[in-house]
């Protein structure tokens, strides 16, 4: 999960499918597998913590074992920190490049001095890791999922685990280096669903 890179073809490792498909993985080809960290429904609506006072944060994803991320309902501004006088430096976008609606993973909730309430999500904009806050409003229904794709390019392996527990793992071949897999956190914005089994991903 995280910084919202939209991944191409230079880069991604290629991944071996397993044998048996889990309940919510989509055999779909090499990022199928990362992509149902994000694209499994099971949807929960998330509001305000209980308890929660002005001026106090609560966390609603830590990554590995729980994820929440909703779709935006408006162009919002995302600013520098949880406040509407704090510095704005982009707007939240409703659709991806291929006119898919966009994904914003949320990471913590905050509730302002004036009761309002603010997320604080991952972009999908360079530098890869920027974050930035939105009025809760901004987003739509809160979803949740619990796996996560933990790829270990110089051991060549990739480990897919649910709710912390490891639910697959595989050898994988990762990037040349003129087009090197990239480090870092990243979710899957979009579901690329390939034409063909026998192509270069795989089925």
């Amino acid at each position: 999960m995280a910084p919202a890179q939209r991944l191409s073809a230079g880069g991604v490792p290629v991944l071996r499918p397993p044998p048996t498909w889990h309940p919510g993985c989509l055999p779909v080809a090499p990022i199928a597998l990362a992509a149902a960290a994000l694209l499994t429904s099971g949807g929960l609506l998330i509001a305000a913590p209980a308890g929660a006072r002005p001026g106090r944060e609560a966390r609603l994803s830590d990554e590995r074992t729980v994820t929440r991320w909703a779709h935006p309902r408006e162009r919002a501004q995302v600013r520098t920190h949880p406040r509407r006088t704090s510095r704005a430096f982009t707007r939240l976008h409703p659709l991806t490049e291929d006119g898919v609606p966009e994904v914003y993973v949320t990471l913590r909730s905050h509730i302002g001095r004036d009761g309002r309430q603010w997320l604080r999500v991952r972009l999908p904009m360079r530098p890869n890791g920027r974050r930035g806050w939105v009025p809760r409003s901004a987003l739509g229904r809160l979803h949740v999922v619990r796996t996560q794709l933990v790829v270990d390019r110089r051991r060549f392996t990739a480990v897919l685990r649910r709710r912390g527990r490891v639910i697959w793992r595989s050898r994988i071949g990762v990037g040349a280096p003129g087009t090197p897999t990239p480090h870092g956190r990243f979710y899957i914005r979009e579901l690329l669903q390939v034409p063909t089994p026998s192509g270069i991903y795989g089925p």
